[in-house]
């Protein structure tokens, strides 16, 4: 682990060199040792993927598939049968037999996203898979057995929603033998230069074109920006910047193409209070940002939640989290000063 380090914070996938990320490929490195399941948890944006994908590839069945499903992003009508799979005429519109995940998991893993989307019906079914190694896929009674590691996220509060008798307690312990918390990106930023620099290598190479540094002011911006998408959402904006940007350079301005969001250095879109002590001040300079730059992006999107997630990279849960907290109605552009 130590040379990958080296090579500018890079542990497979993943790159960082702050403490918190350093700590997370530790966790890593100990539990692809073993078979246990394990529960990623953090905020959306953050990589939970990437990591279960780090865990399988360092494992001992780093040979066979790796399985991921969304649970969140598929009809309820539907989590069943992509899981377990079916037979032929097990329903209506099933014109062949299908695998399901579980099958084609078979002696790999299996990484649940979003586990705290599905519903407790299909919870039971899935642990009753943990417990016995078998399941049946629909339409069949002949149990089909398996060997399957297991991995979930979540960025639920998966306590509060079994309070709720939303999600089940027997499941949960099963799926959180090990749990990983990946840290959000405003929380270890001294990793924003590393992770700019990498994707600006990494995009150069679709577009050759494109500029080959940031200026000094733009990686200012960078890092005082709150990222309420996470790593997912500095990727996007380094992409859609390398794209529209002409020049050597990348600058504020094709990063956050609004000059208020560009941090513009305009005091009539953002003031500080110098008299609030330094955390409270540089809070509520991160919130006004965030309140006049995805009060923007939604009247640039009809107030559409939706579509305004998909331009901001991150989930419409995120963003609907992120616009009561802001006290931003739908559509609603802020006034500024």
């Amino acid at each position: 682990m130590r040379a990958e380090l080296e090579r500018v914070g890079s542990y497979g996938e993943l790159v960082g060199v702050s403490g918190a990320m350093r700590r997370l490929f530790e966790q890593i490195e100990k539990v692809s040792q073993t078979n246990v399941t394990v529960l990623i948890r953090g905020e959306s944006g953050t990589g939970k993927e990437v990591v279960a994908r780090e865990i399988h590839r360092r494992s001992m069945r780093r040979d066979k598939p790796f399985v991921a499903m969304n649970c969140a992003a598929m009809p309820e009508t539907l989590v069943e049968s992509d899981l377990f799979g079916h037979e032929k005429g097990a329903f209506t519109g099933a014109d062949s037999a299908r695998i399901g995940k579980f099958r084609a998991a078979d002696g790999g893993t299996l990484f649940l996203d979003e586990i705290g989307d599905m519903s407790p019906g299909t919870q039971g079914k899935v642990l009753r898979v943990l417990q016995e190694s078998a399941f049946e896929p629909l339409g069949s009674t002949e149990p089909v057995k398996v060997d399957v590691r297991l991995i979930s996220s979540t960025n639920r509060d998966l306590e509060q929603e079994m309070e709720r008798d939303r999600f089940r307690r027997d499941l949960y312990h099963r799926i959180k033998v090990v749990e990983i918390q990946i840290p959000p990106l405003r929380e270890h930023r001294e990793d924003i230069p590393v992770l700019a620099e990498h994707f600006l290598n990494l995009f150069r190479v679709k577009y050759p074109e494109g500029p080959n540094r940031f200026s000094p002011e733009a990686m200012q911006w960078l890092q005082r920006y709150d990222w309420p998408g996470n790593v997912r959402e500095l990727k996007h904006v380094i992409e859609g910047a390398l794209v529209m940007a002409s020049g050597p350079e990348l600058l504020p301005v094709h990063l956050a193409p609004e000059p208020a969001a560009a941090g513009a250095e305009s005091e009539a879109a953002i003031r500080v209070d110098c008299s609030l002590p330094y955390k409270e001040a540089r809070k509520k300079v991160l919130d006004d940002f965030d309140r006049q730059f995805i009060g923007r992006k939604l009247q640039e999107h009809d107030g559409n939640v939706s579509r305004t997630a998909e331009a901001l990279g991150i989930y419409r849960q995120s963003l609907q989290d992120k616009l009561k907290k802001l006290n931003l109605r739908q559509g609603r552009l802020p006034e500024e000063g």
